[in-house]
């Protein structure tokens, strides 16, 4: 059971790295061009008795990205 669950997540991880990657902007000014999308990627661990899937980018600007800036952030947070 424990390897279909970790199967099932890493099958929902992959799905969403694909999409983030859809979404995720290249030549946004910021001199990146593809860098931030080419680093989104995944990781399944097991936690105890949890399974945890993370999603993200180690790209120090992929929050700015994501968050905006300034007027453009998030709940206006930015600034």
């Amino acid at each position: 059971m424990s390897e279909k669950i970790e199967s099932t997540l890493e099958d929902i991880c992959l799905t969403l790295v694909q999409e983030a990657r859809e979404k995720c902007p290249t030549g946004d000014g910021s001199g990146e061009n593809g860098h931030i999308k080419e680093s989104i990627d995944y990781n399944v661990f097991r936690k105890g008795d949890n399974f945890i899937g993370r999603v993200g980018s180690n790209n120090e600007i992929a929050v700015y990205v994501h968050e905006g800036t300034g007027i453009y952030a998030v709940e206006g947070k930015g600034r």
